[in-house]
């Protein structure tokens, strides 16, 4: 029986991880499974709880940690990130490709767990500029936004450790997303 695949996207905040994913087509979509994730940072307005992420406490986030239920986790923005271990394996196990959004960190602990069966996707900005006008646009404070300028930075070092790079330029969304198309495509062996 064939084994599925792991692909990881990963980019800094607010570097449109979502928009892209939003705007692939059915076909593509329909390659891959979608793993909900957990997190401790509060739901916002526009969110569903088990839908965008599992939101939970902290304390809940530590039992998932100590009772071996998550493939990974990290830490960013004082928040703390993880991804379900059972789904993922389940998943593999029936020959489904599996796609993670996560953070930097756990892309690159998920990638030497399963070195064989995992492609990394790394989401760059068009230039630190684009990302400091959408942390403007999004409100963040002039704190949270050079703590994410510093995070953003230190991410886009590790880009090195992903086997495929996409920038995401302002204002060519359309274009970012045709490029994953084509490369979701190719990895996963499917026709255009």
């Amino acid at each position: 029986m064939k084994h599925g695949k792991i692909i990881i996207l990963s980019a800094p905040s607010r570097t449109g991880k979502d928009a892209v994913l939003s705007g692939l087509s059915q076909g593509v979509k329909a390659l891959f499974t979608r793993i909900t994730t957990y997190t401790t940072r509060p739901k916002r307005a526009s969110e569903k709880n088990g839908v965008d992420y599992h939101f939970v406490s902290t304390e809940a986030f530590q039992k998932l940690i100590r009772t071996d239920a998550l493939l990974e986790w990290a830490t960013f923005s004082r928040y703390w990130y993880g991804t379900p271990k059972a789904p993922v394996l389940l998943a593999l196990r029936q020959g489904k490709n599996v796609l993670l959004k996560i953070e930097v960190e756990g892309g690159i602990n998920v990638k030497r767990q399963y070195p064989k069966k995992t492609i990394a996707i790394f989401l760059k900005p068009g230039s630190l500029d684009d990302l400091k006008h959408r942390w403007k646009v999004g409100h963040f404070s002039a704190e949270q936004r050079r703590l994410r300028l510093d995070q953003a930075k230190h991410e886009l070092k590790h880009k090195k450790h992903y086997d495929y790079v996409v920038k995401n330029v302002d204002g060519k969304l359309d274009q970012t997303v045709r490029i994953m198309e084509i490369l979701l495509r190719r990895i996963l062996g499917a026709a255009h």
